[in-house]
């Protein structure tokens, strides 16, 4: 009875390659930091104040810079992705968030903590684009979905 409702209704039931879905995980957990790290000031807002000796409104600026950067990213990571292969673009741009992110836990001053910030915003843009572009280009045009 299943069957026929399947064949009626013509949905696949095949499971996706093994590769396919190990490198969708990768990307997806890779990815997971990026969407996470907007918000992540927010909750550290009055140490941030005190241990930079800094205003609730220099503070705000670091969360602006990280989310007008992650922005000013997008069409700049299509460019990279259209002349460069996005595997290796993926790449560095996750040991650049990596890297700011630490320079961001190193700040030594306002100023720094906000490019920083910034940086590290520009290259979680990249991270979380090349994620679902990355996985559209690896999966098969049937198995999207």
């Amino acid at each position: 009875m299943k069957e026929e409702i399947m064949k009626k209704l013509k949905i696949k039931t095949e499971k996706l390659p093994q590769d396919i879905v190990r490198s969708a995980w990768v990307l997806a957990f890779g990815a997971l930091a990026p969407m996470l790290d907007s918000t992540m000031v927010n909750i550290a807002i009055n140490k941030l104040q005190i241990d930079l000796n800094t205003s609730l409104n220099m503070i705000q600026w670091a969360i602006t810079g990280y989310v007008l950067a992650l922005a000013v990213a997008i069409p700049v990571c299509g460019f990279f992705v259209n002349h460069f292969n996005g595997k290796i673009v993926l790449q560095v741009a996750t040991i650049a968030f990596g890297l700011f992110s630490m320079f961001s836990g190193l700040a030594w001053n306002i100023q720094s903590f906000i490019f920083f910030r910034a940086i590290q915003g520009f290259s979680a843009g990249f991270v979380t684009l090349l994620m679902s572009t990355l996985l559209m280009k690896i999966a098969p045009k049937d198995k999207l979905g």
